[in-house]
């Protein structure tokens, strides 16, 4: 056998140094992997390590407690608080420290005998009305060990909850053996402001919400802290901490002024009248926004259990006769949102929409005209007219305001199946809104949504007139604001903006349009046109007509029931015709026999407009529909004739009646005013009396912007007033003006009117 020859010596060093470069190059990516592994472990993961070794530390540690998170607060668009948290603590006692310290003090005797068992259950005996009998209960005492041990095998017993901070943290402070739980303690400023839009939480873990409670859980609850006792590198006990990140604030749409006049509206309605349930939402229709959404029957959220505080009599009457289930189902539909969940039949309401499909196809032209005889028939199916009589030859805004059955049918026989069921699409029907609240219907199911294959020629009759299927009050509000803000379907939102703990806006919702459902010319027409439903003498919602205010909308009354004997009524209205701010939905259901929305709702919108005109200085618009207000419907005061009169002379008579006044034309001499000379006033002194002038009258120099002091004390609005060259009157609040707050002003802030004139206040006490 050959043995190999030996390499020279000169490959043995290029080997010997190829090894050598070879692992050389090794050492240095291994190190700089070590350092790289290094210098992650101190810089990005040191935080998350550092939790997890906080963490970890607190589980290793029998004493500990959580720090429960306060609440994120629920406010009102202006920032007035609907639901607030409070923080308040769980005592806990450490019987096991305790009796340990107990047990230590008893072995060294003495002058060193110190009585920590009797001090500290002594001062929780004192501070927490607790029975000593019932503290001493939980230790027993091991004669054979001459010690003391706890009863139960848990090291913590919580002896209080709920207790107040003032109270609780000294008590920890003075005793190591006491420790605080922090719990959110959940109240409501105003118990009754819309419940089922706040919802609350119940159940033994609040894993059972309703309303904004519910949707937005995740950001109002926060994450948990937690406070814990650890020993350090000199074996000294110290208190560890790993902190408590608070829920956020979420700010509401919803104005607490509207909201209540909303509610009082629905109450009021619910009272008088034989109904089931009143419902009534207030929208900006441009946007989206809920200002207001009320309904009745409604509950309490202070007591949501309460029974009592039901707002429906008869359900708290029959409450011992019903099961188990009965109460809770009874409970379930007074929590429930009316307007997300609950449907209805929409009626006349509906019918804009079959006539926008129509203008929108181009299949009608506004100028046509139709033949009413009072009844039609489709099919083997007779339709009668509303009210049962014939309407004649109406065009296709007396359709619309004289609420026309047969004319709104026979222009869904011009429009066809597939157009009515694509822009029943359009507008929204049998979809969600998608609004940001919890359990919203869809309302798609064939048994109250006709699908397109079931829409015969008696389906497409009863549809064009809201008969035959259902939809929610939010759908609803939603398609009309479409109407009228130039074909735009909105999605609804009631949370303008979420705010973190330090006070900085983290999520904002914008308006947001879902899709176009019609032109703006054909938005715009119908806008115009439905004010006939008001104006017109011989409109459905003639009740509703204000003097100087221009409002349109449509009436709607569906007969329900297999024999049709059930009624449901709703109306919606919008306000200025010009630029409509607000529309307004209001629905009753299964009201008593005879009841139509004209006779029952009008008045009752016309009562809540008075109300909201002066409640957000809204001005008085110009129209023809002036000439329809010959009568007067509260007679109050005569009225002179201030034609051709200084506004200075008419708005002193008027503040000599404590009669607020708004002024029209930043004119001086006055042109006509509502109501006329000689007339009794055809509103209450709650509504103004609008003085038009004539604008070629203003005086160069002497005009002056009506300043706005709503809201500001007394004393300083007095200021302003005299600031700007007018001359404040106070009403309510005549002295000690500081302890006053205005309210209402007239003239409306930012009106151009003479300088030197008098200016009502109306106060309040602050």
């Amino acid at each position: 056998m050959k043995r190999k020859k030996p390499l020279p010596h000169s490959a043995m060093a290029k080997r010997r140094h190829k090894r050598f470069i070879g692992l050389t190059i090794f050492l240095v990516l291994f190190m700089g992997y070590l350092f790289f592994t290094l210098w992650r472990i101190q810089t990005v993961d040191g935080a998350e390590l550092n939790r997890m070794s906080s963490e970890w530390r607190v589980n290793r540690m029998s004493h500990g407690s959580t720090v429960t998170p306060q609440r994120g607060w629920i406010m009102d668009r202006n920032m007035q608080t609907l639901a607030m948290s409070q923080s308040v603590f769980n005592v806990a006692l450490d019987v096991s420290m305790l009796a340990y310290r107990e047990n230590v003090s008893i072995n060294r005797g003495g002058a060193n005998r110190r009585m920590w068992m009797d001090e500290a259950l002594t001062a929780l005996h004192e501070e927490l009305d607790i029975p000593m009998e019932t503290l001493r209960a939980m230790f027993i005492w091991n004669a054979a060990d001459n010690a003391w041990r706890p009863d139960f095998h848990d090291n913590w017993r919580i002896v209080a909850r709920q207790v107040p901070a003032g109270i609780a943290i000294p008590l920890r402070d003075r005793f190591t053996d006491i420790n605080l739980e922090e719990v959110s303690l959940r109240t409501y400023p105003d118990p009754t402001f819309a419940p089922q839009v706040i919802g609350f939480m119940h159940g033994v873990n609040n894993d059972n919400q309703w309303g904004l409670e519910l949707q937005f859980h995740n950001l109002l609850s926060g994450a948990a802290g937690r406070t814990f006792r650890e020993f350090d590198a000199n074996n000294t006990l110290t208190r560890g901490e790993i902190p408590v990140q608070h829920g956020m604030t979420i700010v509401t749409t919803l104005d607490s002024d509207i909201q209540r006049l909303t509610q009082q509206t629905v109450d009021a309605v619910f009272r008088d009248i034989q109904t089931d349930a009143v419902g009534m939402i207030v929208m900006r229709p441009d946007t989206g926004e809920i200002i207001a959404m009320a309904q009745a029957p409604t509950f309490s959220l202070a007591e949501p259990f309460n029974v009592e505080l039901f707002s429906d009599p008869s359900i708290y009457a029959l409450w011992e006769y019903k099961t188990a289930q009965e109460r809770q189902n009874a409970r379930d539909y007074m929590w429930r949102n009316y307007h997300t969940i609950h449907t209805f039949e929409p009626g006349s309401i509906f019918k804009p929409i079959v006539v926008a499909a129509a203008l929108e196809e181009g299949i009608i032209q506004p100028h046509d005209t139709f033949f009413c005889e009072g009844i039609i028939t489709v099919g083997n199916v007779q339709i009668r007219c509303f009210g049962g009589h014939a309407h004649h030859t109406v065009n296709v805004s007396q359709i619309l305001s004289q609420s026309c059955n047969v004319g709104t049918i026979q222009i869904m026989q011009r429009l066809g199946r597939d157009e009515f069921y694509r822009y029943r699409g359009y507008f929204g029907y049998g979809e969600r809104t998608g609004i940001d609240l919890p359990g919203e219907a869809a309302v798609s199911s064939p048994y109250v949504m006709y699908p397109l294959h079931m829409l015969g020629p008696v389906q497409l009759a009863t549809s064009s007139i809201g008969q035959g299927f259902n939809a929610t009050s939010i759908q609803s509000i939603t398609s009309f604001a479409a109407l009228i803000n130039g074909g735009n379907v909105m999605r609804p939102f009631i949370v303008s903006h979420v705010i973190d703990e330090n006070g900085v806006v983290v999520q904002e919702t914008r308006p947001q349009v879902i899709r176009r459902a019609i032109s703006q010319e054909t938005s715009d027409w119908m806008r115009t046109e439905l004010e006939q439903t008001i104006l017109d003498p011989q409109a459905t919602g003639r009740n509703t007509r204000i003097t100087g205010h221009s409002i349109g909308g449509k009436t709607g009354t569906a007969e329900r029931g297999a024999d049709r004997d059930e009624v449901s009524i709703a109306y919606w209205i919008y306000t200025p015709v010009e630029n409509p701010e607000f529309i307004i939905f209001i629905v009753a259901e299964n009201v008593e026999q005879g009841r139509t929305a004209g006779n029952t709702l009008a008045p009752v919108l016309r009562s809540f407009l008075q109300e909201l005109i002066i409640m957000r200085n809204m001005p008085p618009s110009e129209g023809p529909y002036l000439e329809y207000d010959t009568s007067p419907v509260i007679p109050v005061h005569p009225m002179l004739d201030f034609t051709g009169h200084r506004v200075s002379d008419a708005v002193r008579n008027l503040v000599n009646l404590e009669i607020g006044f708004q002024i029209v034309g930043g004119g001086t001499v006055i042109t006509h005013t509502f109501p006329g000379p000689d007339n009794t006033r055809p509103l209450p002194w709650t509504i103004p009396v609008q003085i038009h002038t004539d604008p070629a009258t203003a005086i160069p120099g002497g005009m002056t912007v009506m300043p706005d002091v709503v809201g500001l004390y007394g004393d300083i609005a007095s200021q302003f007033v005299r600031d700007a060259t007018f001359i404040p009157m106070w009403f309510g609040g005549t002295t000690e003006l500081a302890n006053y707050v205005v309210y209402r002003q007239y003239p409306a802030p930012g009106t151009v009117v003479e300088q030197g004139i008098q200016t009502i206040l109306r106060m309040r006490r602050r």
